[in-house]
């Protein structure tokens, strides 16, 4: 910073000194120095002083610019810092200090001025004032600076430099040091840093004098929310005066972080201990590093810290931490999640556990622990297990009840000939061996198919292996249907027409099953017309047509009706049981044995009310214009090694 008092100085007295401050606005310590510098000279004229004769004769200053120059380089950082650790110095040694200022001369070279301040006793003020005296600074002593470069680099540590003897005596002490504890003059470290009368039982910093080494502590004064590690070295000054050095190093945000971090390791033990999961923390040797109540609940102390997670467990993949199934060590490895089920045997009860081993991740991605999480599944099984038995059940007894409702039909059919025949032979007429063998016949077809049913219905109910499937004509069990079905549809007057492609008409499929399909959609077309209030001369009309798609490769097979519709149970109409009207002859079964056995085949149903149906072409079906009715439709999807 440069000082524009006046480019001429000369003839300023030096009572004007204090005036040119103000003007110049100078720092407040250069402002005393000038005052102890000029404090007792008499002469009228400023160049005519002690001091700016010596100033003069060091720098060949110019005399007109003398006192801007002197400004300027009191005020630069370095003779600033100097004059104001001077100053502090004064304070506590009764006005006495000696320092060196730097100068530059008229060729800016460096110019070292000795100064020595002392407390003397003025009549002029009746009063003690510092006075300063300048010397040429011996090239010797020059190096006495390096004191003030040494103090301003220990005042800008971040903490507190002391010096203490033996006596508890503060000797030195940084800037740091009064702001953070006032004043140090004739005080004990026990007085000033702790406000105790007595010196501290027992002292940590202290124990260095005995010991000779380095003591290091953590410290927080009580009446101020700071703290600070304490560096305390003993040592020897040049006058066998035994020193210790105390560097406080302030450590406050590290302290706060660091109950942060306890209290939200609090936090997060409150939480974790009360989980119903099991918490382990663990490394790559797979020790654990820390788990929670949940888990030191089941396992007891081999859960505790430094114990081997894998020797929880009995499984190889578990138990193995080498193993290359080993969950924690693939965690590690990949970086990716990974979940296993175990069981054990626990306070002699069998313990049913799901694990699942989360990477806890570096910034760099790579894996520097494992989170291991326990779940006790154990009710979960227990609960599984029961409606393991319980759908065996419900599947024995839908095996039952499909069985009945399936060979209906067929035994109908067995009792019918049967009987047809017990009466031809009761009237006596004559029967040739050929008659007799055609009811024999139709009665055994029956008794085969009634075998063939029991078979396909016990294979799928318990999950057997399935009849293998065949190519089965479309239309061949359209006959056979419409063959059983003849009377009802006469008497209800329903017309079953047949719109079967010839040429396409085989599928793959199990033959008793298709019948059984074919049989179970058009009774259950049938049933819905009972319950129409329309007189039977309308028309009453079951399609079943089919056709082929050659892109993608697919056959197609459709049951249409213009009865009631579905009335918004699609959804339903393939569960077991499930029925509008349920009767002692219509339990609800039909259409989920057909869902049944067309999923068995590799094929898919659905079933669609005609009202909301886009798969009718009404082009295609005249007989249908007024859109109400019913459809289902399968559809064999053809693989190449199919054709």
């Amino acid at each position: 910073m440069r000082y524009r008092v006046s480019s001429k100085t000369k003839g300023i007295s030096t009572a004007q000194v204090g005036n040119l401050q103000k003007i110049a606005n100078i720092p407040t310590s250069v402002q005393v120095f000038l005052n102890q510098l000029f404090e007792l000279q008499e002469a009228n004229n400023l160049f005519d002083s002690y001091a700016a004769s010596i100033i003069l004769s060091l720098t060949n200053w110019d005399k007109d610019t003398f006192y801007a120059l002197l400004l300027q380089s009191l005020s630069s950082h370095l003779n600033l810092v100097t004059i104001e650790s001077a100053l502090l110095i004064q304070k506590n040694n009764n006005g006495i200090s000696n320092f060196v200022l730097t100068f530059l001369d008229k060729e800016q070279q460096p110019v070292f001025i000795q100064v020595s301040t002392r407390n003397i006793y003025t009549q002029t003020h009746n009063s003690y004032k510092v006075i300063a005296t300048l010397s040429a600074c011996p090239k010797e002593s020059q190096n006495s600076n390096d004191y003030y470069k040494l103090k301003n680099i220990i005042d800008h540590i971040p903490g507190y430099v002391v010096l203490i003897d033996q006596n508890h005596n503060i000797v030195f002490a940084n800037k740091a040091f009064s702001n953070y504890f006032g004043s140090i003059k004739n005080g004990k470290c026990y007085e000033i840093m702790k406000q105790n009368k007595n010196t501290c039982t027992p002292c940590n910093p202290f124990e260095a004098f005995k010991t000779g080494t380095v003591s290091v502590t953590d410290w927080s004064p009580k009446d101020r929310p700071c703290a600070f590690r304490v560096y305390s070295y003993p040592f020897d000054d040049l006058n066998n005066n035994k020193l210790l050095l105390q560097v406080g190093l302030d450590i406050t945000s590290d302290v706060k972080t660091q109950v942060a971090l306890n209290q939200s390791e609090e936090r997060y033990r409150t939480v974790s201990d009360n989980l119903s999961l099991g918490l382990a923390v663990m490394g790559k040797n797979q020790l654990i590093g820390l788990s929670n109540l949940r888990l030191q609940e089941w396992f007891g102390s081999n859960a505790s810290r430094g114990k081997a997670f894998f020797n929880l467990f009995h499984d190889e993949k578990l138990h193995n931490p080498n193993s290359p199934d080993s969950p924690v060590r693939l965690t590690f490895e990949t970086a990716e999640n990974h979940e296993c089920e175990t069981s054990l045997i626990i306070n002699n009860e069998q313990k049913f556990f799901r694990l699942s081993f989360l990477p806890i991740k570096t910034p760099k991605g790579n894996v520097r622990a494992v989170i291991a999480m326990l779940d006790d599944i154990t009710e979960r099984k227990k609960v599984e297990y029961r409606l393991a038995q319980v759908k065996r059940l419900e599947g024995l007894s839908i095996l039952a009840a499909g069985i009945a409702h399936e060979i209906n039909q067929p035994l109908s059919a067995v009792h019918l000939y049967s009987a047809g025949l017990k009466v031809l032979l009761e009237q006596k007429k004559d029967l040739s061996p050929d008659k007799i063998q055609e009811r024999l016949d139709l009665i055994l077809k029956e008794a085969s198919k009634i075998k063939a049913i029991i078979s396909n219905m016990r294979a799928l109910a318990l999950q057997e292996k399935i009849p293998d499937l065949e190519l089965a004509s479309l239309e061949h069990s359209f006959h056979e249907v419409k063959k059983l079905l003849s009377q009802q549809l006469n008497q209800q007057n329903i017309k079953l027409i047949n719109h079967i492609d010839a040429e396409n008409s085989f599928v793959l499929a199990n033959k008793v099953q298709l019948e059984q399909v074919f049989l179970n959609i058009i009774k259950n077309s049938i049933d819905a017309f009972s319950k129409l209030n329309a007189p039977k001369d309308v028309n009453r009309i079951i399609l079943v047509r089919s056709y082929c798609l050659a892109e993608p490769k697919q056959i197609i097979l459709q049951f249409i009706d213009n009865g009631p519709g579905l009335k918004g149970d699609e959804d339903k109409i393939f569960n077991p049981f499930f029925s509008s009207s349920v009767t002692p002859q219509n339990m609800g079964l039909g259409l989920s044995i057909v869902h049944t056995f067309v999923e068995s085949w590799g094929a898919e149903i659905i079933a669609q009310d005609l009202t909301q149906s886009p798969l009718i072409n009404e082009s295609n079906l005249p007989e249908f214009q007024e859109k109400r009715g019913s459809l289902f439709q399968i559809t064999w999807t053809i693989k190449d090694n199919q054709e």
